[in-house]
């Protein structure tokens, strides 16, 4: 019985399945990836929209007291409790500061904790406006 040469067909059957298996599963992590940096930079971009909102709004008033109020309000109309109460039902922090004096700057940090895709991801921003210098403060 005489043996017959295997054909090119026959020596690579089944290649593509493997490499399917293989590549299957890396390109879903690719996508997963992709998806949960997405999200991330949404949060982000959230965040430091509040936070540039809270000093913004700060900035404006009269005094240190009514600007930390009105800061903390900003942000958290701007955020609210569908971004960052996901974890322990918080509402986003702010902390402000600044020298709030004609021609001094009031800045406010945003602290956001969410959970993404089952990790907790906290994110700090700062916003940072200037005072009017021809306005009065108190």
């Amino acid at each position: 019985m005489a043996i017959k040469p295997r054909g090119r067909r026959e020596a690579e059957s089944g290649v593509s399945t493997v490499e399917v298996v293989i590549a299957a599963p890396l390109l879903l992590v690719l996508m997963l990836f992709v998806f949960y940096v997405g999200l991330w930079a949404n949060l982000t971009g959230q965040v430091q929209s509040a936070a540039d909102d809270a000093a913004r709004m700060g900035s404006a008033q009269h005094s240190a007291i009514v600007a930390g109020n009105e800061a903390d309000d900003a942000a958290n109309a701007d955020l609210g409790k569908y971004t960052c109460d996901d974890v322990g039902g918080m509402y986003p922090q702010v902390a402000t500061g600044g020298s709030f004096t004609q021609s001094g700057y009031f800045t406010a940090t945003v602290t956001c904790t969410r959970d993404v895709l089952g990790i907790s991801v906290t994110v700090v921003e700062t916003g940072i406006s200037p005072l009017d210098t021809y306005r009065e403060t108190n």
